[in-house]
């Protein structure tokens, strides 16, 4: 007890918080475009991206997704999405995404194996991916897209990326804070409210 005490009497190390990095929309096309579509690796990778992005989905949870969480009712299109601490979320789909996962299911995804068959995404063995796996095809197209997008040099991306940028642009569409809070499955609005900070651009544009 004693030395958990005095333990409890250091101070917190004070740090700077570093704003994360996300993708414009038109760095995010040219991340797009960077997929070949015409290959059956391309189409599965194409509708990875959009649906990572839709969702605005972890790379876990891009890896976990299961064919029976998807709904695509003309209705209300929305995927079941498990993420951390086994909380659940049910986030809309876009016509867009739906168009390229029907394609992706129709006629590119690879034959399951066993331990795959719900898996909405399986590589090129038919096995499920892992979350370094996902990691893997964003960092493949983000390095294609710096060659032909000079915006996106000195940007430090990474999978998480994807899911920052769709937080920002849902708030630079004007969608409430607490919509997004649900939409990305943050326990707490502060969370979500990191995205404000990465409205400079819109603030100076406000400004001008």
């Amino acid at each position: 007890v004693a030395l958990a005490r005095q333990m409890e009497c250091v101070p917190l190390k004070r740090a700077v918080t570093r704003t994360p990095d996300y993708l414009e929309r038109e760095e995010l096309r040219h991340v797009f475009a960077a997929v070949d579509r015409e290959s059956a690796q391309g189409t599965r990778d194409l509708a990875l991206l959009l649906f990572m992005y839709n969702v605005g989905a972890r790379a876990n949870e891009v890896a976990q997704a299961r064919l029976s969480w998807l709904r695509l009712d003309p209705g209300f299109r929305h995927v079941r999405i498990v993420g951390k601490g086994s909380r659940e979320r049910m986030c809309p789909l876009w016509e867009v995404t739906e168009a390229f996962l029907k394609h992706y299911l129709a006629s590119a995804r690879r034959e399951p194996r066993s331990d795959a068959r719900d898996r909405l995404f399986v590589n090129s063995r038919g096995h499920p991916f892992t979350r370094k796996g996902v990691w893997a095809i964003v960092r493949r197209y983000v390095e294609i897209a710096r060659k032909t997008c000079r915006t996106l040099e000195g940007k430090r991306l990474s999978a998480h990326s994807i899911r920052h940028s769709l937080g920002v642009h849902l708030l630079q569409a004007g969608v409430d804070m607490s919509v997004i809070r649900a939409w990305l499955g943050h326990v707490r609005l502060d969370t979500t409210a990191h995205y404000a900070r990465a409205r400079v651009k819109d603030a100076q544009k406000a400004v001008e």
